[in-house]
Parts: C-alpha cells; structure tokens; sequence
C-alpha cells in the first residue's frame, strides 16, 4: 500500500509537498528518495536541489530555500537527512510551515528515529505523506529478488531463493550487492543455482553465526573454532561476533519457550521477526537442547559480555570460552 501510494504520486505527476520516510529498510527508504528526487526534477539539473544531513541547517534557512522559486523547472526539491524534528521538540515555525510550504516545493524527510505522537509527524501526515518502509514480508521479498534476476533473463526456484537468503541475510542493500555479483558470474546461464550461490555469494555473519550453532549442537568443537577463526579473518570483531551469539541463543530460548505450545512457524516468526521459512529453522534447532540450556547460554553471554567490559577477560578469550562452555554443557543446561 505504501510503495503503491508513492508510485501513483509519481506515475499521476501528483506529488505531495512533503513526505516523511522511515523504518527499519533502508534501501527501500533510498530507493523512494532517489525516486522521488529524480520524478520531481526531471531532466533539470541541481540548481533546484538542495540537501541537509543531519541538523547542520537552520528553520529559516530550510524555509526560505523552500520559498524560493524553481529555476526553469517544475518543483524546488530539498532532501533532508537525519533531522531528528520527529523525536523530541521541533520550532513552531517548522510545524506551521508544514501546512504552507510552497506549491512547487517538495521537501523529503528520510529519518531512523520517528515518534509517531510527534506534532511533525502528524504536520507530515497531515499535509503530505508519512511511509514506513520496513523489510518486506517473504513473498515480496521473494518476488523482489526473482525480479531483478527476471529482468536480466534469468530463472531462479523459490528454495534456491531461500537457500540465497538464508545465506546473505535479509538487508535488502546486502542482497542487491549479492544478486549482481551473481549475475556478473551466471553470465549467459538461465538459472541461478544454489552451486553459483556457493561459490559467489559472501556469508552473511549472521548466517555464519548460525553455522556455528549448528557445530556447537553437534559438539564439534574443530567446525566451531575453524568458524570463530574465518568470522576474525573477515575482520568480524569479536564483540560483534558475541553480539550474534546472544541474539542467536535469545532467539532460540524464545522459540523454545513458544513452540511448546504450538510449531506454526509461520505464527513464531511474526512473534520473534523472522519469516517462516528461517523460523523452521529456529525451531528445529531449538528442539535439539530443553529450554534450560537455552537459557543458560543467553546467561553466560551476558555474564561474559560483563566480564569483557570490566577488564577480566580479553574479548577474544570471551568469546572462544562461550564456544566451548556451550559445546561442553548439557542437554538440560550449561
């Protein structure tokens, strides 16, 4: 609904004067910004266009370049970063002029801190168009990713897509990276296949993470050492890696927690934010211990990340020493 609002505003040549776009995705927000910039300037060079990051403008200054009358073109457009007027106070000025910019103007707000209470959002949503652009379900995602492949003559199945995505991530930037490097390689090929995947595509370290859960769950304490070692080959710091781990057992104790009630994955996922598929996942893996161990190990985590900030160990020694306490610990606990 909110890609099809922007498309039509541009498609109709009916731009709002203001839109406001945030939300966890951020290549979907880059992507409508660059779409809308370029929908309201044409083919006009960037005499017309102005951008702020951040908060290095004044009120005035943003108002009367609003004010001030496009060169031989049809819209004065301005790009605003990072402002921050969504969260926390904001000039009256700025609110007031929200319901006054000038009818050929269009000023954009791509924000990561938004207060939907806020009395700018509610100036926006009043006067223009507010878009939350969050990562995409699994079907449009999906969908997303055959397109693009689709558009340079090439096929892809739905569980060489899953496989993709269990590799790389879900960020949207990340897979785009991803897909040309596999459409440079497949060069003249038809099909996408999870070998080409394989050999081109970059682990995500979320997902070398999980390949380290996998090792941990089998005892293998060589497979999970060898993958510790790459992640810091990769120039993966070991806080970040610990980070992960956290994530990966909180997800899992949570999972759990919620699958003794019922393994709908697709129910699980939109409680713990994953999609169905990588929920599966989840709940595989997290019958393979009880509950208990889940929680133990969400617990050494934060007993080692404490450890780790006051000094008692190095943070390389932290991370490898919750490698091994969770290959060595029970079924039942750590």
């Amino acid at each position: 609904m909110i890609m099809k609002t922007i498309n039509a505003d541009i498609k109709n040549d009916s731009l709002k004067n203001v839109y406001l776009l945030y939300g966890d995705e951020r290549y979907l927000r880059s992507f409508y910004k660059h779409k809308l910039i370029a929908a309201a300037l044409g083919d006009a060079d960037k005499m017309n266009f102005s951008e702020f990051n951040n908060k290095a403008f004044t009120v005035r200054e943003l108002i009367d370049i609003a004010d001030t009358v496009p060169f031989f073109a049809g819209h004065r457009v301005i790009s605003i970063n990072g402002s921050g007027f969504f969260k926390g106070s904001v000039p009256d000025e700025l609110v007031e002029y929200m319901s006054g910019i000038a009818p050929d103007t269009v000023i954009i707000f791509d924000e990561d801190n938004v207060d939907k209470r806020s009395r700018m959002y509610k100036a926006v949503g009043k006067n223009g168009y507010c878009a939350c652009l969050d990562p995409p379900g699994e079907d449009m995602l999906y969908k997303w990713i055959a397109g693009i492949l689709a558009k340079e003559g090439k096929k892809i199945r739905r569980s060489t897509i899953s496989f993709f995505v269990g590799r790389v991530g879900s960020d949207m930037e990340n897979i785009k990276n991803e897909l040309d490097k596999l459409i440079a390689y497949t060069g003249e090929a038809e099909e996408v296949t999870e070998q080409d995947i394989r050999i081109v595509s970059s682990v995500h370290a979320e997902s070398a993470v999980f390949e380290m859960l996998d090792a941990i769950i089998d005892r293998d304490r060589v497979r999970a050492m060898h993958l510790y070692e790459g992640m810091l080959k990769n120039n993966e710091s070991p806080i970040g890696i610990l980070r992960l781990l956290t994530r990966q057992f909180s997800l899992l104790y949570r999972t759990k927690q919620l699958s003794v009630h019922s393994r709908d994955e697709k129910a699980i996922g939109s409680v713990i934010g994953l999609y169905p598929n990588i929920a599966r996942k989840y709940i595989v893996h997290s019958e393979k211990m009880d509950l208990g161990y889940w929680r133990s190990a969400v617990d050494s985590c934060a007993e080692t990340s404490y450890n780790i900030q006051t000094g008692k160990i190095s943070k390389e020694l932290g991370v490898e020493l919750i490698i091994i306490k969770t290959i060595t610990g029970g079924r039942h606990g750590i």
